[in-house]
C-alpha cells in the first residue's frame, strides 16, 4: 500500500527533549520521555435491557514519565517539588504532610520540545508522583521521574 502523503523533509520531529518550569522558570531537562492521555468511559446500564444503552465519559487522566533527568538548580527534594522527610521529623508525620500536601511546592509544567526548538506538546498541572536514580558503571547517573498532569496541549495540533 502506498503512502498517500509522506513526510517532507525536515517534517520529522526528531532529538526531542523535554524541559520542566516550575512558575515559569525553567528547572531542568530531560531525555526520555512518554504521557499518556486516558478518558473514563462508565456503561449505563437500563432495566429491561441486556446490553448497555450508552458509555459516558466520567474521567479525564494523563500520566507523564521522564528518563534522565538533569535539574540545573537543585534536587526535587530541595525544590520542594516532592516530600522529603528532614532530620529528626517523624516519618509517619512527613508521609501524612506529604498525602495532605504540606511540604511541597505543588504544580509544574512540562514542555516536549524538538531540535528546532518548537514545542510539540504542553503539559499543565504537573505534579511527581515518583522518582529514581539509576546508577551503572561507565555511564551518568539518571534520574527517572513519574508525574500526573492535568492537561495535555497538542500545540501541533493546535489544541
Amino acid at each position: 500500500m502506498a503512502v498517500q502523503n509522506p513526510p517532507t523533509k525536515g517534517s520529522v520531529v526528531s532529538g526531542s527533549r523535554v524541559k520542566l518550569s516550575v512558575n515559569g522558570t525553567d528547572i531542568g531537562y530531560a531525555t526520555i520521555a512518554s504521557y499518556v492521555e486516558t478518558i473514563t468511559y462508565d456503561p449505563i446500564a437500563v432495566l429491561d435491557q441486556m446490553e448497555i444503552a450508552e458509555h459516558v465519559p466520567v474521567a479525564y487522566d494523563v500520566a507523564f514519565t521522564a528518563s534522565r533527568v538533569f535539574l540545573i538548580t537543585d534536587t526535587i527534594k530541595n525544590m520542594s517539588l516532592f516530600p522529603q522527610v528532614a532530620p529528626g521529623q517523624n516519618f509517619t508525620t512527613a508521609l501524612l504532610n506529604a498525602l495532605l500536601g504540606i511540604g511541597t511546592d505543588g504544580e509544574m509544567t512540562a514542555a516536549i520540545v524538538d531540535s528546532s526548538g518548537q514545542t510539540i506538546v504542553e503539559l499543565t498541572g504537573v505534579k511527581i508522583t515518583s522518582h529514581n536514580l539509576t546508577f551503572g558503571a561507565r555511564a551518568v547517573v539518571g534520574e527517572d521521574v513519574g508525574f500526573v498532569a492535568r492537561r495535555v496541549k497538542d500545540t501541533i495540533a493546535g489544541e
